[in-house]
């Protein structure tokens, strides 16, 4: 070290301890080990995360409340599911075996997402008629016979259509919330055109097997005639 850098370090060290009130040995001792160098800026520091962790009984809790409120055809809620869990441990404080876990909002939120819970859009009656036996049997049973239909190398055939309504517009469009820039279209779906047609891996779309046709409306239910 030169003896300019040393008189400057010197000088440093001699402003520290008299703004700091630190003792000389201290100065020295952080300028030699590099901490001041080493040390993480203010707005980079790491903090340490302290979440409380949650017994496994008491996330069971958890999930139970929330499946015996659907049972009981209401909504689960933040508030909803904490009064359950209250008023469950005071039932079960009379056989002896209550629980004395402290929930907060917070500590239930973060509970509900370990446990895989979203607050989103829930299945709808389609997603249960699939999981009645009948419709799992009829499933297995397809499945079955595809199986076998491909191991007896047989080219099999398949189905799909599409639609489009009259008035159909695309939902999202490059406007100023104006009504001059809107289209100027019915309120009503209007009447609806059908496309069906049928394929195979090996042919891909049949010829001359294609469909189109308008659907009609009866009793509020559209019927492909």
């Amino acid at each position: 070290m030169s003896c300019t850098a040393l008189e400057m370090r010197c000088d440093a060290e001699i402003d520290i301890q008299m703004q700091v009130g630190a003792a000389a040995e201290a100065v020295v001792r952080i300028a030699e080990e590099g901490y001041a160098a080493n040390r993480p800026r203010s707005s980079k520091r790491e903090r340490r995360a302290t979440k409380r962790r949650i017994p496994a009984a008491e996330l069971a809790r958890v999930r139970e409340a929330v499946y015996k409120q659907y049972e009981e055809k209401s909504v689960p809620t933040l508030d909803s599911i904490l009064e359950y869990l209250k008023v469950s441990s005071v039932v079960a404080g009379w056989s002896g075996v209550s629980s004395t876990y402290t929930w907060s909002r917070a500590t239930l939120q973060r509970a509900m997402t370990d446990l895989g819970f979203k607050f989103t859009v829930g299945p709808n009656h389609y997603d249960l008629a699939r999981e009645k036996t009948t419709i799992i049997a009829q499933r297995e049973n397809f499945f079955k016979k595809m199986r076998k239909c491909r191991a007896a190398g047989r080219t099999i055939y398949y189905t799909d259509e599409i639609w489009a309504n009259k008035n159909m517009t695309p939902s999202r469009t490059w406007n100023n919330r104006f009504l001059r820039t809107r289209l100027n279209v019915p309120s009503g779906k209007g009447a609806r055109i059908i496309v069906a047609h049928v394929g195979s891996l090996d042919s891909w779309l049949v010829q001359d097997a294609g469909l189109m046709f308008l659907g009609k409306k009866k009793r509020a239910t559209t019927i492909a005639k």
